[in-house]
């Protein structure tokens, strides 16, 4: 199991019940979505990588350039449209402004739901459904823009040092969090979901297997994922499990982001890395 340097950790119960609330929606819509032909289902068309039309929640607005996103819902993550399952890379968010939302989508006016806005960044497999953030499943790592904690299988691992910097700084619009990953490139287990009918509707919403049924946990020693603020680092997790990784966002109530893979990044850092902006296509899309 990776271990993000910390002493403590405990179970992000807010995360969990925002799960189990939006899960029923999910799954309707998911079986919608299922239905569509291979002709309608969106396609990512852009060579460089971009926040992808396919690997998101359907809530999540992109700009035309595909290098914004905003969350208009609770939860909801987007995925860029290329990954990796080796070498070490490298990408930043620049915070925006966030929308304001004065009703949730799917529930009545009443409804109470704390509407501050957040963002998580990190990456993860294209295991996992979209309507729940980046670090809520095993093949998925996350710093989370408010606490700054690191989030993986749903648990916080609050920040410490780690070698590096611990920042207490509240994070505002116009600061930039990074997000590097260093993966060894071991094997993975995973069927291909083209070759197994049952998956299909899986693979036609961009997942790679059914989320309630993951591939066996792998664990790449060498591997770990670092995160940045304003170009200081904040610390590290070690040991991730092993596959084919994209980077990726989860907004929250409005929240606002612009990506940059590179290779001008706004806060160069010093450890050796490629730029996201050279990461390949998946084999499987």
């Amino acid at each position: 199991m990776g271990q993000f340097e910390t002493p403590g950790r405990k179970r992000d119960e807010k995360v969990l019940i925002q799960n189990e609330v939006e899960s029923a929606n999910y799954n309707a819509s998911s079986k919608r979505r299922g239905k569509k032909s291979k002709k309608e289902a969106k396609v990512d068309t852009f060579d460089s990588p971009v926040f992808s039309v396919r690997y998101k929640d359907y809530s999540i607005e992109l700009s035309e350039d595909r290098l914004e996103a905003v969350g208009n819902k609770g939860w909801s993550t987007v995925l860029i449209s290329h990954g990796t399952n080796e070498g070490s890379w490298y990408f930043e968010i620049k915070i925006l402004e966030p929308i304001a939302i004065n009703h949730f989508l799917g529930y009545s006016k009443y409804f109470k739901l704390n509407k501050n806005p957040n963002v998580r960044i990190g990456w993860s497999c294209r295991y996992s459904r979209y309507d729940i953030p980046v670090g809520s499943t095993t093949h998925s790592y996350s710093l989370c823009k408010r606490s700054l904690s690191v989030f993986n299988k749903g648990i916080r691992n609050m920040r410490t040092s780690g070698g590096c910097e611990v920042n207490t700084k509240k994070i505002i619009p116009g600061d930039v969090l990074g997000c590097l990953i260093n993966l060894s490139g071991i094997p993975y287990s995973l069927d291909d979901p083209r070759n197994s009918p049952q998956l299909h509707p899986y693979l036609e919403l961009g997942m790679l297997c059914d989320p309630d049924k993951p591939p066996k946990e792998i664990i790449d020693p060498e591997s770990y994922i670092k995160f940045y603020l304003n170009g200081k680092c904040l610390g590290l997790y070690r040991s991730l499990a092993a596959g084919f990784y994209h980077p990726t966002i989860s907004l929250y109530m409005g929240s606002r982001v612009r990506i940059n893979t590179g290779p001008d990044f706004w806060y160069p850092i010093e450890e050796k890395h490629r730029a996201v902006f050279y990461l390949e296509r998946p084999e499987v899309r």
